[in-house]
């Protein structure tokens, strides 16, 4: 993984990404929890980056993303999507481990269609219902609370509290250890009582993850997630021997359930991946390609038959490619249910594109078995029509 700087007006964000996106595979956002940084998942993306794209940040207000100025759930959202936008990541499985869970909610809230599934660890719902007076009042309660330990004392309650082993809870002081008092306390409140200001009922649709540590007491946790998994009739997967960051007290545990939770959505969203690519993306990446070699690609995408005649066609192309790709896909998704195979049967991807006076033809390779599909898009008079999605 390679360490990038994205520059707000309110600070500077340091996150970590794979050095390679690989558009075959499934991209994994990693969000930690409040007063931590993105050491909390060094488990995780240390062990699924061989087999995914993984991203892991410095939350605005946290780790190396200090300072920052006035921190907000729906900023962070805000940042968290352009960040991805920037690196052409259009979709992704959100995994938010407790203020991280919130993170990813915010972006449901904003942006549901770049979240493919959610993995909430030891995190709490959206929802009105869940919270109540007492809950809302006790959480604007925090930062003096905070205030009245001696500082070792809190940082050392607040490591034991979140850990049972000895390692996770070495690593929860070293995460703390950047912050001073006053800059922690503060940190506490608007992290827990600013997402009282972003709550809502949300209603998500995409495949959702519901972990939690047996020995979790950070607050209600255990109560509502029981109360959460009622509500949208997912089981609550418990994690034995684990307190608040389980995912860093059982790692194994943890991977070995996120990493079944990823095949069994690989096999409904591995077809239909909406909105892959980015329209506007793609033609600036298209512009800036150098046309004069003998290969030409895009996004590796292959460019094949390039005439200098041809350039207001191939704009107009990257223009509509979001279109055409979708409409690739639910091709895939169609056929493969009237089939009654296995989904992974009909993923595909953009291989090549040839061009030819009166449109494009799109090639694509089946991602895991040795099957070509193609598209024939016409132009005429400045309009697209896709005409014919085949497999050969």
């Amino acid at each position: 993984m390679i360490e990038k700087t994205y520059s707000t007006k309110d600070g500077d964000i340091h996150y970590w990404i794979s050095d390679k996106l690989r558009s075959d595979r499934i991209t994994l956002i990693f969000l930690h929890g409040l007063t931590a940084s993105h050491e909390l998942f060094t488990k995780q993306t240390e062990y699924f980056s061989e087999k995914y794209n993984v991203f892991s940040w410095d939350a605005p207000a946290h780790g190396k993303s200090r300072p920052y100025k006035d921190f907000t759930y729906e900023k962070t959202a805000v940042v968290l999507h352009d960040i991805l936008k920037e690196n052409a990541i259009n979709k992704a499985v959100f995994i938010g481990q407790s203020m991280g869970g919130f993170i990813a909610q915010s972006v449901i809230k904003r942006f549901p269609e770049m979240v493919m599934a959610f993995v909430s660890i030891d995190s709490t719902p959206f929802g009105e219902k869940y919270y109540s007076k007492s809950d809302k009042w006790w959480l604007n309660q925090i930062e003096w609370m905070a205030k009245l330990y001696p500082f070792r004392m809190l940082k050392d309650a607040i490591a034991k509290q979140v850990s049972t082993q000895e390692d996770s809870y070495r690593n929860m002081l070293q995460m703390l250890s950047v912050y001073e008092k006053n800059e922690l306390c503060h940190l506490m409140q608007v992290g827990e009582a600013g997402f009282l200001d972003d709550n809502c009922n949300l209603d998500i649709q995409c495949p959702v993850l519901l972990i939690v540590g047996r020995k979790d007491k950070t607050g209600k946790v255990i109560q509502y997630n029981q109360e959460w998994s009622k509500t949208i009739g997912v089981p609550v997967t418990w994690i034995d021997d684990a307190a608040h960051n389980s995912n860093d007290d059982q790692p194994e545990q943890v991977n070995s359930v996120i990493e079944s939770f990823l095949g069994e959505i690989a096999s409904i969203d591995g077809i239909m991946e909406k909105d892959r690519y980015d329209s506007d993306v793609m033609l600036k990446k298209w512009i800036a390609t150098d046309k004069n070699g003998k290969k030409i690609s895009v996004n590796e995408i292959d460019v094949e038959g390039y005439e200098p005649e041809f350039e207001d066609m191939i704009r107009s192309f990257w223009k509509n490619i979001t279109s055409f790709d979708n409409q690739v896909q639910q091709f895939c998704m169609d056929s493969c249910e009237k089939s009654g195979e296995d989904a992974k049967n009909y993923a595909v991807d953009l291989a090549w594109i040839a061009l030819e006076a009166d449109g494009v033809e799109m090639g694509y390779w089946g991602r895991n078995v040795n099957i070509e599909l193609r598209a024939i898009c016409n132009y005429k008079n400045e309009q697209w029509t896709l005409e014919k999605i085949d497999f050969q």
